[in-house]
């Protein structure tokens, strides 16, 4: 995920979509160090406690959208878009319930939003969500292939979403009624 960050970075310092917001070698520093944390964390955490989720929620599964009587492509098109509604809801959650929000307005606390920032989260955040998430695709019985495409795809739209970079207007117009372009995502950091 941070290699997709610093490839950005290259991309944000020639187009700025804010000059006030290029980062600083020493806030980069900080934001890697926390994002390497907390992925590392939710990754050792995941790594200990998987089986035990899948195992306790593989009973109360009661839906199986890997077995789903409709074409493989179409299987793992509505994983996905099924893991992104999960993604979308959860963060709603981070911004609505309290304990939630306590580690989520850490990633809102950057003040120079780059691609970086969209690594910046609080190892607490990861700790509630990704057992959380991993409960859900258990129950829904989610196709491995959707997970694993929408990670892919996740990681580099959201750094992308929150990179300082000027895209030109008619990209807002177009892409954006798809996907979170960075002016669109900045009013969203900048109301909390």
């Amino acid at each position: 995920p941070i290699c997709v960050g610093l490839v950005l970075r290259g991309v944000e310092r020639r187009y700025p979509l804010s000059k006030l917001c290029l980062p600083d070698s020493k806030h980069l520093i900080v934001i890697i160090a926390i994002g390497s944390f907390s992925f590392f964390i939710t990754h050792i955490m995941m790594f200990f406690i998987q089986d035990r989720v899948i195992l306790a929620f593989n009973k109360l599964q009661f839906l199986s959208i890997a077995h789903l009587k409709i074409p493989p492509a179409c299987v793992v098109f509505v994983g996905f878009l099924t893991c992104d509604f999960i993604n979308y809801a959860l963060h709603v959650m981070s911004h609505k319930i309290p304990l939630f929000w306590a580690f989520h307005k850490i990633h809102h606390a950057d003040e120079q939003v780059s691609s970086l920032t969209s690594f910046f989260h609080h190892p607490g955040e990861a700790l509630i969500s990704a057992p959380i998430t991993l409960a859900i695709y258990v129950l829904l019985g989610m196709p491995v292939l959707s997970i694993m495409l929408y990670a892919l795809c996740s990681v580099i739209l959201t750094a992308i979403s929150h990179a300082n970079i000027a895209f030109p207007q008619w990209t807002n117009v177009t892409i954006g009624r798809v996907f979170v372009m960075p002016s669109f995502h900045r009013v969203h950091h900048s109301r909390d």
